[in-house]
């Protein structure tokens, strides 16, 4: 829980898992003790708050250095690039909303005390979003609450269990179904219903299927509002074939569900229609992968075509390269891990989070760069700090199709202290560490002198022979 509120009481449910009322509570919470850093933003309405019901607002969190003077979030007066981390359009898929809430401690707990999310906050817009399926995720709070458990706590629900909900809860064309709720349920499902590809391969046309895709494009007030929210962050930039999203974009997407560990990049609608920014947005996917292994790629590589999908709408749309993250695996729980595994499975993934965090300043530049893997800096008595620091240009995930970006030898290295410079190489070269750049992973070494006393930041960038610089990685020296 991030400090300042930890002491507050929300409502929670299986075992520990913050309902989504809890969670509006404590977005709303934070933006209040954090002003300096958090503004709360209510995008919308649920379908059932739409139709006079008792539903939801539709909200997300920005966290940021310095909100509280830039809260003119839709004309972006800090002129930051954006970063937005949502979970649960599937409700039943609890652990995401989790994720996206320890991440939000994360950052707020280690702004001033942990470089890597000062850094972040300093440089970019984080936007999270606890729930997008606010209406679906009511429902499943409460299947969960009757619901049984295995051995290790995970949830058993029985087919007929309500904890199955996957869709929202706009009932219009529904008549009932089966008692089978695992097959036949109200709803649309959310991530059918966006406007590219919708329709297509991995969608229903059948109100009680899991995957009715509704009526039409955006037909649910959810998806539909959620796309306007994207383009008040991003702007309108649609991508063609013979317009691809410039290099100069800014701005990354993750979205959590679960199961299967999974990194899902565009086109999730049909792996054979190849997006124009196809080898950048591998990148930051295989970037991303590295971190937690996962399988990577499109929706049809690693599991089946899904049309209809945020991430091929918001890239196609605003530009931006989107992804999907599948936690778990069935042994871990499935949709319902016992609440007692979120914490390791968090603190396992969470550089892969970090790192779509920070490529928001240039996503389809500086994942072509080699990552930093490992950076110190100590002090000397005569004001000096000596810098080490280890970078990998093969830091990618896997894909058992062998379709994961060619890796180059690490050539060289910068160094800045207090501040990144506006452009790589501007800073101050490093020296390779056995005097030969030969291999994908590098050491680099060097001295920084004259550095002011007190807390310092100490910023390094590697490069590759193409001349990519990777993202900076931060570290403290005290």
């Amino acid at each position: 829980m991030p400090d300042r509120v930890k002491n507050n009481t929300y409502e929670t449910y299986f075992g520990g898992y913050k309902t989504i009322a809890a969670y509006q509570k404590l977005a709303t919470d934070i933006a209040s003790a954090y002003p300096e850093f958090a503004q709360y933003v209510d995008y919308g309405d649920s379908w059932q708050k739409s139709k006079g019901q008792t539903g939801h607002d539709l909200f997300a969190l920005r966290i940021t250095a310095n909100a509280k003077d830039s809260s003119d979030w839709k004309n972006n007066t800090n002129h930051k690039p954006r970063f937005v981390f949502s979970g649960q359009i599937h409700a039943r898929e609890i652990i995401g909303s989790e994720f996206v809430s320890r991440f939000t401690a994360d950052i707020l707990n280690g702004y001033g005390t942990d470089a890597e999310a000062t850094a972040l906050l300093d440089s970019t817009e984080v936007w999270v979003v606890f729930g997008t399926n606010p209406d679906g995720i009511a429902t499943v709070e409460k299947g969960l609450k009757t619901a049984s458990t295995t051995s290790s706590g995970d949830g058993n629900p029985a087919a007929n269990n309500t904890a199955w909900q996957r869709k929202n809860m706009d009932t219009d064309g529904y008549n009932g179904g089966t008692s089978d709720y695992t097959r036949s349920q109200p709803g649309i499902d959310l991530n059918r219903n966006w406007s590219y590809g919708w329709g297509g391969q991995g969608t229903s046309n059948d109100p009680t299927d899991q995957s009715y895709r509704g009526k039409g494009q955006l037909s649910e007030p959810e998806s539909k509002q959620q796309a306007a929210f994207f383009t008040q962050l991003f702007g309108s930039h649609p991508v063609t074939d013979s317009n691809p999203a410039p290099d100069t974009t800014q701005g990354t997407v993750l979205n959590l569900h679960s199961y299967s560990n999974l990194v899902i990049y565009p086109y999730a609608y049909d792996n054979t229609v190849i997006p124009p920014n196809i080898d950048a947005i591998k990148n930051l996917g295989f970037r991303q992968s590295f971190y937690n292994n996962f399988e990577t790629g499109t929706a049809g590589d690693v599991i089946y075509n899904a049309a209809g999908g945020d991430i091929d709408t918001i890239y196609q749309n605003n530009g931006v390269p989107a992804y999907t993250w599948e936690i778990g695996t069935s042994s871990q729980g499935g949709f319902f891990p016992a609440f007692s595994r979120t914490e390791g499975l968090y603190n396992k993934y969470r550089g892969g989070i970090f790192y779509a965090a920070n490529a928001a300043s240039a996503p389809y530049k500086t994942p072509a760069g080699p990552t930093v893997t490992n950076l110190t800096g100590t002090r000397n008595s005569d004001k000096s700090v000596s810098i080490k620091a280890t970078a990998n240009d093969n830091a990618f995930g896997t894909n058992p199709s062998s379709s994961k970006p060619d890796a180059q030898n690490v050539v060289a290295a910068e160094y800045s202290v207090g501040k990144l410079p506006a452009a790589a190489g501007q800073g101050t070269t490093l020296t390779l560490t056995d005097g030969n750049a030969n291999s994908t992973t590098e050491s680099f070494n060097g001295t920084a002198s004259n550095v002011p006393d007190g807390k310092q930041t100490i910023f390094v960038r590697t490069k590759d022979p193409d001349g990519n610089w990777g993202p900076a990685k931060a570290a403290f020296v005290q």
